[in-house]
């Protein structure tokens, strides 16, 4: 039973993937608070899906899932258009206590059409959530557009001549507002519309030089970041510089091995010869004299014998 159990889960969650995702999402957007029949039927028609796969009838539920899904819309729409329509036309009802529909029936009419409009946007478009809230923001203003204008031209209709004089110098006053704040020299001298004129250039200029101020500070910011930047290389690059001169030492003059002459070369290499050694045997020339032609004994000894035939010659002379 629960080997059977599980396989049934597992084939419940697969095939009613969609189903019971859009109960989760109905769930999710509070529907049991706001519609509790609508929740409770599609919970019951959920139920009655799994039912039929535990029952092993996996394909009649496939295709009874396909009416489920669309009851699950109709809640998601019906919610959705309490939740974002409902505060466009309560608006719109706010206008039309303020008798837009006589006093202002060109904002009023503006407004009607916008959430009639909001109506549809959201039957077909019930996922486009950011689309929705614009629209119904949109919505919103038009409605109250119309109640604001409605409440301002009632009293105009009552106008006499003094009172209408007042009324402009209202208006006239409400701009020099705005231009007392944006610092803007006094202009009633103008008419009412080249007075609005004077009230936008003038906010113009300070946006573009707020612009211009926020760009210098952003400048003055990627500048502190650059030499931040430009000293941390100048760092490393004079670290490396005292590396270089390190490993390139200059060798101290007492260690510079001198070239030596031949002739100092010839006797350091020869071993040092005793004055005995040298008495002993005459045929040792001593490193410590000059070298001169060493006599062969041959010749020495021809030469006596010479010097005895001469002297012999010389005595029987």
């Amino acid at each position: 039973m629960l080997k059977r159990g599980l396989e049934n889960k597992k084939t419940v969650l697969e095939q009613l993937k969609l189903s019971l995702d859009g109960l989760a999402l109905l769930s999710k957007m509070k529907v049991e608070a706001l519609f509790p029949g609508d929740y409770s039927d599609v919970q019951d028609d959920t139920k009655d899906l799994i039912i039929l796969i535990e029952q092993g009838n996996t394909s009649q539920a496939l295709k009874d899932q396909n009416s489920v899904l669309i009851d699950i819309a109709n809640v998601e729409i019906k919610i959705l258009k309490k939740t974002y329509l409902g505060q466009a036309e309560l608006a719109l009802e706010k206008a039309e206590d303020s008798d837009a529909e006589d006093f202002a029936a060109a904002s009023y009419e503006k407004a009607s059409i916008a959430v009639d409009k909001l109506g549809e946007f959201i039957q077909n478009n019930r996922k486009q959530l950011k689309a929705i809230e614009k629209e119904t923001l949109n919505a919103v203003h038009l409605g109250q557009h119309a109640q604001h204008v409605s409440i301002a031209v009632e009293p105009l209709l009552k106008l006499k001549p003094d009172t209408a004089e007042q009324h402009v110098l209202s208006i006239e006053k409400l701009m020099a507002r705005i231009g007392t704040s944006l610092k803007q020299d006094d202009v009633s001298y103008l008419s009412l519309d080249k007075q609005s004129i004077a009230l936008a250039q003038a906010a113009e200029t300070i946006s573009k030089q707020a612009q211009s101020t926020k760009k210098q500070g952003h400048w003055e910011i990627e500048k502190a970041e650059l030499q931040k930047k430009l000293a941390q290389l100048q760092a490393k690059l004079d670290n490396q510089k005292k590396v270089d001169n390190t490993d390139i030492q200059p060798q101290p003059e007492n260690e510079i091995n001198p070239v030596t002459p031949a002739a100092d070369t010839v006797k350091a290499l020869q071993p040092e010869t005793t004055q005995a050694e040298l008495t002993s045997n005459p045929n040792i020339v001593s490193t410590d004299t000059p070298v001169t032609e060493k006599s062969n004994p041959e010749q020495t000894e021809l030469s006596n014998t010479d010097k005895e035939v001469i002297s012999n010659t010389k005595e029987s002379q």
